[in-house]
């Protein structure tokens, strides 16, 4: 992460400099381009080809156009991120998908049998187009038969799966359903024929029921029910206190692996399919649930034809097809009976199974044998209960981030610039920089004095001709002066901030993210805390911050500097005229601040947060949203959680408008004022028309520049509101600090694990108990098995022996030490896990195996061993480079 953080802030160095050059010549030419105008708009008046009133006017407009255009400068920082946004948005939605589920086109037969067929089927994965997956594969599929593919990892079993929904299209051959190719049928409707359950189960962050009627559109109470009836649902969701209305949770991460996959299976029988694929459908139950399941699939595939993958071969034993494929192909087929006489693939497998013991005895709880140390009775189905919620996701997640903004404090001043201290070289340049910049506006007011002074001069009086050339000169020469130092002014400026603040955004995200991985696990349990919302603190709030710091600094520096140089030269001419024009200034500052307010309103809230949710949720489990047909659904949900935040941002932008108009017309009142008393003042001959001039070409051009600036101040509002949020989080202490140093370090693990009397709840839920004094002792060297109803409390068992949660009360001790009092780290270290549901990272194969310790830098021998131990070196070797892939493995 730190790696990618050092290439984030290079680019926003560079960007930075980018600006302020693309600024200070934009600033530079501007001016150049004034005086040159300038020089030849006298001359010509000088030579009586122009009238000195037509010249002024000319010349006036050429001053204002340029000055409007410059306001117009920062601007361009927006269109340049709009146009490379706009490029990667408008290059993704003008993309034509080659297999495109919102198409209408393709075939919609009236009646299915459901006879597949695999042609000579060649594949290869895009993103790993070196490796063959399936190699001239045929296979016949006959309509209501139930055929199961077995075989070793990775020989493409789940890869004839993706292939029959249509995820991907083969490099050759053909996939058949009733003899049609499936390139000729309508995506939509191939899909809505199809049903599947996955090796891991995929739920989404909303209510059983609605996870199950995602099988089927419009899906009543009663079918919702009978599904889950069948797939030995019904009776632990009718326990939890809000019943088929219970949050699954982010990634259904508030039920147990069991009960996640009997909710899919729900969701696969709810759609009464003509073809059912089942890829490790049952490797997540209990052996009780599987039979009753089994049985459920058993019935459910009546009539229909079922394609099913499984480790586990007595789950197989009567398929009415049994197919062993290897390295990509078919290998051989039969029933059980055949191939077992035949003693081939088929027959080698399930004697190996045997032999390691991976045949699960069936377990009855009421005759089992019993343990003295592991009182059965303590295990109990734990009845979830979600906290006090609504059905509605967003409705969860927008509640809660409020009432976690209404508790945060706001943070002072000197804390942010605490973080950024060791930029403080940088930040002093910048503010030089922006010191310069700001001289450019009272600079450019006082010379419009002198000018008109100069325009004003007889050409046909000889002397008087003479000055004007003289002037002329000076003025041009002025303009340049003023081009060159607004532009160094204003390089400077966006380079050293760049580095200051590219620098503090590098170490708050940092900080941030540190701080993340320090969390205990009940923080992520938190519906607030979910993918999405973590990854907006991280990405968009952080990156704010900066707003509060150095380029804010470069603001104010630029406008004191505007504002004090224009009062200067104001109270120079009159100090009369100078009162009346700072009259307006209060006009000024409340239409700013309304600006700022009602504009900076508009920032990334709760509202915002959910649509990242739900986007978050979309794309990361895509397979199964379109395996669901339900691309449309979701980008409904989607398009309204962008409801709330596009109301917000219309009101607030209304009132900013009406803000800004009211700061732009005070503009024009300060004008209107300004001459009609300076007029009066010269008229009594207090003041000459060229300190009229000045003091009101100065006073109004600082105004508008400091305007404009003020204008840029809901960053700063936006920066203090994600300031306010990430240091809030910054100082928050975990229950569970893995990062601790706290704690005792052995020397030595025997692994002698003790559970005495614990009692559990789940933060999230702590009306539910899950653990009831439950005691358990592990000897050194001994394996205990935990078995059990799913949900009953295995998986909690092992979560806090990993100190993922503490107990309510009890103690888990390791070797006498109760965990508590250990360091955390260490612990962690002492323990190896292979959870239900394995993750890999985005890494290299040897880099996700080598994690397992990271403590040191383990040996590609060690790697090796590691891997040949767990039977998987062999395919990592057919692999054409040796431990790069990870993905579709």
């Amino acid at each position: 992460y730190e790696d990618h953080l050092d290439d984030a802030a290079k680019f926003g160095i560079m960007k930075g400099l980018g600006l302020g050059v693309g600024m200070g010549s934009f600033q530079l030419v501007l001016y150049c381009n004034v005086a040159v105008s300038l020089w030849y708009c006298i001359k010509l008046v000088r030579d009586g080809d122009a009238d000195p009133g037509d010249g002024l006017t000319v010349f006036f407009c050429v001053i204002f156009g340029s000055m409007t255009t410059g306001q117009s400068a920062p601007s361009f920082e927006a269109l340049g991120v709009a146009k490379a946004a706009g490029y990667a948005v408008f290059k993704l939605i003008d993309r034509v998908s080659k297999i495109d589920a919102s198409s209408g086109e393709g075939l919609r037969p009236a009646v299915v049998k459901g006879d597949v067929e695999f042609s000579n089927i060649d594949f290869v994965y895009p993103t790993r187009p070196d490796i063959q997956i399936l190699k001239g594969f045929s296979l016949k599929v006959p309509s209501g038969k139930r055929v199961a593919l077995v075989g070793e990892s990775g020989c493409g079993k789940s890869t004839v799966v993706k292939l029959i929904q249509r995820f991907y299209d083969p490099l050759a051959g053909s996939v058949k359903l009733d003899g049609n190719d499936i390139r000729t049928l309508n995506l939509g409707y191939l899909r809505s024929i199809i049903g599947v359950v996955n090796q891991e189960p995929v739920l989404f962050a909303t209510t059983i029921a609605e996870n199950i009627s995602y099988g089927r559109v419009g899906a009543s109470q009663r079918e919702i029910e009978e599904a889950a009836k069948m797939a030995n649902a019904h009776d632990f969701i009718t326990q939890f206190p809000k019943g088929y209305d219970t949050l699954c949770g982010e990634r259904g991460a508030k039920m147990s692996g069991g009960q996640k996959q009997r909710i899919a299976i729900a969701r696969a029988l709810i759609r009464n399919p003509k073809i059912l694929l089942l890829d490790e459908a049952t490797s997540a139950l209990d052996t009780e649930s599987e039979a009753v399941v089994q049985d459920a699939l058993n019935k459910a595939g009546e009539g229909r034809t079922t394609i099913i993958i499984a480790h586990r071969l007595s789950t197989i034993k009567d398929a009415d097809i049994i197919v062993s494929v290897r390295l990509g192909t078919v290998a051989e087929t039969g029933n059980h009976d055949e191939l077992m006489a035949r003693d081939g693939i088929y027959s080698s497998l399930v004697k190996l199974q045997e032999r390691a013991g991976l045949e699960e005895p069936e377990i009855d709880d009421e005759e089992g044998e019993d343990d003295n140390t592991l009182n059965t009775n303590n295990l109990t189905v734990p009845q979830l209960e979600m906290s006090t919620v609504t059905s509605s996701t967003a409705t969860v997640s927008h509640m809660t981030a409020r009432s976690e903004e209404e508790e945060i404090e706001k943070v002072p001043l000197y804390k942010i610039l605490q973080k950024n201290s060791p930029e403080w070289k940088f930040i002093v340049l910048g503010c030089i920089g922006a010191t310069l910049f700001g001289i450019y506006p009272p600079l450019f007011g006082y010379s419009l004095g002198g000018i008109f002074d100069t325009l004003a001069n007889d050409p046909n009086v000889e002397e008087q001709n003479q000055d004007m050339k003289d002037d002329g000169k000076k003025w041009a020469i002025y303009y340049v002066f003023v081009g060159v130092e607004s532009a160094i002014g204003i390089t400077l400026q966006y380079w050293a901030l760049a580095r200051a603040g590219e620098a503090l955004t590098k170490r708050l995200r940092k900080q941030t993210f540190l701080q993340i991985l320090r969390q205990e696990i009940s923080y992520f349990d938190q519906t607030a805390n979910g993918t999405g919302a973590v990854c907006t603190r991280l990405a968009v709030d952080v990156s704010r911050i900066q707003g509060a710091t150095g380029a804010q600094f470069g603001l104010i520096c630029s406008s004191i500097v505007s504002v004090a140089g224009a009062a200067i030269v104001a109270f120079n001419g009159s100090w009369k005229l100078a009162l009346v024009l700072s009259s307006i200034v209060p006009m000024l500052l409340v239409a700013g601040i309304c600006y700022n307010v009602f504009l900076g309103g508009g920032t990334m809230g709760p509202e915002r947060s959910e649509s990242g949710q739900v986007a978050a949720e979309t794309i990361s489990h895509i397979q199964t949203v379109v395996s669901l047909g339900r691309e449309e659904e979701f980008f409904e949900r989607f398009r309204d959680s962008q409801v709330a935040p596009l109301r917000s941002s219309k009101r607030s932008s209304h009132i900013a408008g009406l803000a800004n108009g009211t700061m732009m017309g005070a503009i024009d009142l300060s004008f209107a004022i300004s001459f009609r008393y300076g007029g009066h003042l010269v008229t009594e001959g207090d003041i000459s028309v060229k300190d009229l001039m000045q003091s009101v070409m100065t006073v109004i051009v600082s105004a508008v520049i400091v305007g404009q600036l003020m204008s840029m101040t809901p960053d700063y509002t936006k920066a203090r509101e994600a300031t306010n949020k990430v240091f809030h989080f910054l100082e928050k202490t975990p229950a569970i600090d893995s990062y601790s140093d706290r704690g005792a370090r052995p020397s030595s693990c025997n692994g002698e694990i003790r559970i005495a009397n614990v009692r559990f709840r789940y933060p999230t839920r702590r009306n539910v108990k899950v653990l009831r004094n439950l005691s358990l002792n592990v000897q050194p060297g001994q394996t205990v098995a935990l078995v059990g109803t799913s949900g009953c409390g295995k998986s909690t068992s092992v979560s806090l022996i990993e100190r993922f949660y503490d107990a309510r009360s009890g103690s888990v001790m390791i070797d006498g030490h109760d965990i508590k009092e250990l360091n955390l780290k260490w612990l962690r270290s002492q323990i190896g896990i292979v959870s239900q549901e394995p993750v890999l990272f985005d890494l290299s194969i040897r880099d996700n195996i080598a994690y397992g310790d990271t403590s040191r830098t383990v040996s590609d021998s060690e790697i090796e061993e590691a891997a040949r131990a767990a039977n998987i070196h062999d395919f990592i070797t057919t692999l054409p480079k040796v431990g790069i892939y990870v993905l579709s493995l």
